[in-house]
């Protein structure tokens, strides 16, 4: 696998800061900057559409952009240092009074990816490859018994591929709560899993069929906390952002 670990940010605007000078930043200082950083494989951000698709109810209903970092798989770093390389990355990017709120800071672990063959690329290249938009999906479990483990298979041989059948998705990554993979870990805490849908086609297409879907399964297990479709920020063209 080409990263150990991946870093994902959900941002949210406040104090009325504008979206279109957000995404210039991020684009032209924040990732960049964030690319040289040694240990980080791959970073890029995304902006949530003002009337968003999805579930917009809860915690995350206000979130705007979505940041994801990709660390370099070596042995020789733990959790903590592969984090701590984002830390230090973050405090180059950021500035004080920037009109952006985290509601969400949180490592994942990778399990698995998934490409369609018409993509000629496999797994780890998917991300790398260039795209219109991405459909998140986060959600958190409640459950860590055998009804938890039943629907994390429902997701990989059910739920994925059947996001892999609508139209415009070029492949997909699964991730769990790095947290879950730390020794002495609290297993009655509640764990997030991420499911991130890598679209190359037009996004409408995509929630059209996505809609057409039927019902998740698991709801007395996990909670879908944000699911939501992120466009690709176009450069030059912030005020698309907006």
């Amino acid at each position: 696998m080409f990263a150990a670990l991946a870093q994902l940010s959900l941002c949210e605007i406040v104090d009325s800061a504008p979206r279109a000078e957000h995404a210039a930043r991020l684009q032209l200082r924040r990732l960049p900057l964030l690319r040289l950083q040694a240990g980080i494989a791959g970073a890029e951000g995304w902006a949530r559409d003002r009337v968003a698709s999805g579930s917009d109810a809860g915690e995350f209903a206000r979130v705007a952009f979505a940041e994801l970092f990709w660390l370099h798989e070596n042995p020789a770093l733990g959790l903590a240092a592969l984090q701590e390389a984002v830390a230090t990355a973050r405090r180059a990017t950021d500035t004080a009074g920037d009109g952006i709120r985290r509601a969400l800071d949180a490592a994942f672990v990778p399990l698995k990816g998934y490409v369609l063959p018409r993509v000629l690329v496999g797994p780890d290249a998917l991300p790398y490859r260039p795209t219109r938009a991405i459909h998140l999906e986060l959600t958190r479990s409640t459950r860590h018994d055998r009804a938890a483990d039943e629907l994390f298979h429902w997701h990989d041989q059910v739920r994925i591929p059947a996001l892999l059948r609508c139209r415009g998705v070029a492949g997909a990554w699964s991730f769990a709560t790095a947290s879950l993979f730390r020794p002495g870990r609290d297993v009655s805490a509640p764990a997030l899993r991420l499911v991130i849908v890598y679209l190359d086609g037009e996004p409408e297409a995509f929630a059209a069929d996505l809609a057409a879907l039927p019902p998740r399964e698991g709801a007395e297990v996990e909670q879908v906390v944000l699911a939501s479709t992120l466009r690709t920020i176009v450069p030059w063209r912030w005020d698309s952002a907006a």
